[in-house]
């Protein structure tokens, strides 16, 4: 008996499972990051994400406000959420990647993640660490530069970079004797 005879047996026709890798979808300039991030879920299955990808006005290029592509990382694990936002940087540009945790539940990510990435870039497109500042009440951050290192260990390092996830992992960790 095959899946199609067992599923045409009931109420509801037999259905077709068209998953896969929907790798194809991810732009190249950030497979990279989206794949480190699925081998740290891999190690820490209870650790969640989810990425959006975007555009936005930005200064690049002397005052041409040229849109450019971002990669919005939504991470969650227990009951802290954190966020990794990267920038395409196919222009050449050497942006540094944003990782942050909300300091007030009430801030519109969207809305901060607009304000990064159009008001925080400087025109020579990196990005401006007064101008981040000014972010200070709304957001913890830190910057990582993008290395050559890939896969788990460039995932980990980022995640390290949220404190309110690392302490959800370190209670995880305590309470059964490590990983």
């Amino acid at each position: 008996m095959s899946l199609q005879d067992e599923g045409s047996r009931g109420d509801v026709d037999a259905g077709e499972f068209t998953g896969g890798d929907k790798s194809g979808d991810i732009p190249p300039n950030f497979k990279k990051l989206i794949t480190a991030m699925e081998c740290v879920q891999e190690a820490h299955l209870r650790l969640q994400f989810e990425y959006q990808i975007g555009l936005a006005r930005s200064r690049i290029g002397e005052g041409n406000e040229e849109p450019i592509e971002y990669l919005l990382i939504t991470l969650k694990y227990a009951d802290a959420t954190g966020y990794i936002l990267d920038v395409d940087q196919s222009s050449g540009q050497g942006i540094s990647t944003v990782v942050f945790e909300l300091i007030k539940p009430d801030v519109v990510v969207d809305k901060v993640v607009r304000k990064l990435v159009e008001d925080c870039i400087a025109a020579n497109g990196f990005l401006s660490r007064e101008l981040l500042k000014g972010q200070a009440g709304r957001i913890r951050y830190a910057l990582a530069k993008h290395t050559q290192t890939d896969g788990y260990e460039y995932g980990l390092r980022l995640v390290r970079k949220l404190p309110g996830i690392m302490k959800q992992l370190d209670e995880l960790s305590i309470s059964f004797g490590g990983w």
